[in-house]
C-alpha cells in the first residue's frame, strides 16, 4: 500500500494524553463518572393546612341575606341612572309585571278601590295607622321623638278601645296631600305640596251641613 502506515502498526498516545483532555474519549475507559454532589439537608416539611371546618358544637355559618334590589330607572335624555327605592315601602303590588308595563292605564284593576264590606279588622287598621303616623312624623323631621312615641301609644289605645282613631288637623292635611300626590293619573298632582285644607264651616258658601257637623274642604293656592 505504498508508504502509508497501518493504523495498528504503532500505538498512539494514551487516551487523552497529548491533547490535554481528560474527557474519557477512549472507548476502552468508558464515560467519566460524575462528580459527587455536596450533601444537602432535607427540605423542611410544609406546615399543615389550617382546618376551616367548624367545630362539632359550633353553629353553622350562614350567608347574610342580600339587600333588596331596586329597579333601575334611566333618563334617556341626559343619560343619568337612578334607582326606585320607594317601591320597597309599598304594601300593595302594582299593576305592572316583569313582561308588561301597565303604567299608561288610567284605572288599572289593581289600583281600583272597591266598596269595603265593613270596617277593616283591628289588626289591619292598627298596622296602617302606625305606618301613617310614622310617615307623618318623618315628614316633619321628628321621627323617634317623644311626641312621636306618645302619639303612637295614643292611637294604639284608641284603636283598641273603639276600633278606630281620629286624625288631628295636621295629620289630615298631610294625608290629603299624600293622597293627591299618589294619584295614578292626575296631571295636576305636581302641585300637591300647595294643597290647603280648611274647615267648610269657615267657607261663606258651604257653611255647615244639614246635620250641623263641620266639613272639610280643599283648595290650591
Amino acid at each position: 500500500m505504498g508508504n502509508l502506515k497501518s493504523v495498528g502498526q504503532e500505538p498512539g498516545p494514551p487516551c487523552g494524553l497529548g491533547l490535554g483532555l481528560g474527557l474519557g474519549l477512549c472507548s476502552k475507559q468508558g464515560p467519566a463518572s460524575p462528580a459527587p454532589e455536596p450533601s444537602r439537608a432535607p427540605a423542611p416539611a410544609p406546615p399543615p393546612a389550617p382546618d376551616h371546618s367548624p367545630a362539632p358544637n359550633s353553629p353553622q355559618l350562614t350567608r347574610p341575606p342580600e339587600g333588596p334590589k331596586f329597579p333601575r330607572v334611566k333618563n334617556w335624555e341626559v343619560g343619568s341612572i337612578t334607582y326606585d327605592t320607594l317601591c320597597a315601602q309599598s304594601q300593595q303590588d302594582g299593576p305592572c309585571t316583569p313582561r308588561r308595563c301597565l303604567g299608561s292605564l288610567v284605572f288599572p284593576r289593581k289600583l281600583q278601590s272597591r266598596p269595603s264590606q265593613g270596617p277593616p279588622p283591628p289588626e289591619q287598621l292598627l298596622s296602617q295607622a302606625r305606618d301613617f303616623i310614622n310617615q307623618y312624623y318623618s315628614s316633619i323631621k321628628r321621627s323617634g321623638s317623644q311626641a312621636h312615641k306618645e302619639r303612637l301609644q295614643e292611637v294604639e289605645a284608641e284603636v283598641g278601645a273603639t276600633g278606630t282613631y281620629q286624625l288631628r288637623e295636621s295629620e289630615l292635611v298631610f294625608g290629603a296631600k299624600q293622597a293627591w300626590r299618589n294619584a295614578p293619573r292626575c296631571v295636576g298632582r305636581i302641585q300637591w305640596g300647595k294643597l290647603q285644607v280648611w274647615l267648610a264651616s269657615q267657607h261663606p258658601v258651604w257653611g255647615q251641613g244639614d246635620t250641623g257637623e263641620e266639613k272639610m274642604g280643599c283648595d290650591i293656592s
